[in-house]
């Protein structure tokens, strides 16, 4: 299944793209993430043929738009040889390129996919545009990451992100808040921990993913039987606001699949938190949202009781 999405992005558009590539070599294997919905979308959909020309469709739809920035994902990472031939991905990003032609473009994978003849893709894709390589960290903590289903090491990681921005691209990666065994005070901790060790890497940014529960992953099992809630949107801002690196984005922006559960919050705070972190001069105007009371902060507070120095409360 091939589709895209388009979110504001100031005067211009980011443009989502999910291309149909066969999918992750883990999940394949019979070895997905423990909160990742990839398995249901390939047992739903499959992989499509002829991938260049349905990414073509899709550009077409935003051809006569202004875009800033196209994120072209998979189900799996695009720099998989075994998902997408390295031909049709130069052409998917020439079409885009062309087309399109968008500040960047962003390619998300695995650190663990990444050796000399990925490099040696990159150094052709720069050719082609500026391309962004978004390389998910997810916890600094490998406990954490092995309990998720990833199994690089920190040293492995340091040095992908390093060989890819030496190749040209742009280099950025992501952080989960509240991965799976992390109460709410300890996974703020975490996400702040993982967010320092990455800015020693002098990424262009970080993507903060507050965790969303999909039906049919291990994760959700979890959920149903009580022993997992997602974090609350409070924790989020808790992150944005004593993190100490500034280029900090929010993620989790996507309409298909939907997720079983959301990151917790009210009808009152939670579209005013989204509106705030999604804004680039937040810290300027973050005191006003602190400064917000709802039932759900109130919960929040009292699960977080032991985090000390919250900015929030």
């Amino acid at each position: 299944m091939i589709y895209s999405e388009a979110f504001d992005a100031g005067p211009a558009l980011r443009v989502v793209i999910a291309v149909p590539t066969r999918g992750c070599r883990w999940v394949r294997n019979g070895n997905p993430c423990q909160h990742c919905p990839v398995p249901g979308i390939l047992a739903e959909h499959g992989a499509a043929t002829g991938i260049v020309s349905s990414v073509e469709e899709e550009v077409a739809k935003y051809s006569r738009r202004r875009v800033d920035t196209v994120c072209l994902y998979s189900p799996g990472s695009l720099l998989d040889v075994s998902e997408m031939g390295e031909r049709e991905l130069e052409e998917v990003v020439r079409s885009v390129a062309r087309e399109l032609h968008p500040r960047r473009i962003v390619i998300e994978t695995r650190p663990e996919l990444i050796d000399k003849n990925v490099l040696s893709v990159l150094h052709r894709l720069i050719k082609l545009a500026r391309i962004e390589v978004n390389i998910p960290v997810e916890s600094w903590n490998h406990k954490t990451r092995i309990a998720l289903g990833k199994s690089f090491s920190n040293r492995r990681f340091s040095r992908v992100a390093r060989e890819v921005q030496r190749t040209g691209c742009g280099f950025s990666s992501s952080v989960l808040l509240k991965p799976p065994s992390l109460s709410e005070s300890d996974a703020i901790s975490d996400a702040l921990d993982t967010i320092d060790w990455l800015s020693e890497l002098e990424p262009m940014h970080v993507v903060l993913e507050p965790m969303h529960v999909f039906g049919g992953t291990l994760l959700a099992a979890q959920f149903l039987a009580g022993e997992y809630a997602p974090p609350w949107w409070w924790s989020a801002v808790e992150v944005f606001l004593r993190a100490k690196s500034p280029a900090i984005r929010l993620g989790g922006e996507f309409h298909y699949p939907k997720p079983l559960a959301y990151p917790r919050g009210c009808n009152e705070c939670t579209p005013t938190i989204t509106t705030m972190l999604r804004d680039t001069n937040f810290r300027a105007t973050c005191e006003d949202y602190v400064a917000i009371s709802c039932d759900c902060k109130r919960c929040w507070i009292e699960e977080t009781s032991s985090n000390q120095g919250s900015v929030c409360i």
